[in-house]
């Protein structure tokens, strides 16, 4: 059953059930906005709804799979020819070339090596990004 049906009053605070829809919005505001971005804006798909059924299993999915293949299909519709823009988590594909093409990084001014990274630290915090998203037109395409 989706959320249970318990409703425990805490004192002062949220019942049982308050506080699983809220955790609940909250992941699915965190699935449509960070995992499985796209440009619906601020509207979500239902179908995310099936992901937090049961709620205490969420923990228990392969994320980074699931990242992947969104952003694999992305890619594969981004790369057809009528198509003007790209969705998904794109960071992660951009610390991925620049993982992959270091040589990118020297020609760049707006990202260097983040001298604190070390090993063990997650990838994406190895650059450090100094320049500003707002970019003309001409110089997007460039």
């Amino acid at each position: 059953m989706f959320f249970g049906t318990e409703k425990k009053e805490k004192e002062g605070g949220l019942s049982d059930m308050e506080c699983r829809y809220a955790a609940a919005g909250y992941l699915l505001y965190v699935l449509a906005s960070v995992i499985f971005p796209d440009s619906k804006g601020n509207r979500v798909s239902a179908n995310l709804l099936q992901l937090l059924d049961p709620l205490e299993d969420v923990s228990k999915y392969s994320w980074g799979t699931a990242i992947i293949a969104h952003l694999n299909g992305q890619l594969s519709q981004g790369s057809r020819k009528l198509t003007s823009q790209i969705n998904g988590n794109l960071a992660l594909i951009q610390v991925w070339i620049y993982d992959h093409f270091p040589s990118l990084i020297k020609d760049n001014e707006d990202v260097e090596l983040n001298p604190q990274w070390s090993k063990g630290s997650p990838t994406g915090t190895k650059y450090l990004f100094t320049g500003s998203q707002d970019r003309e037109q001409t110089d997007a395409l460039i």
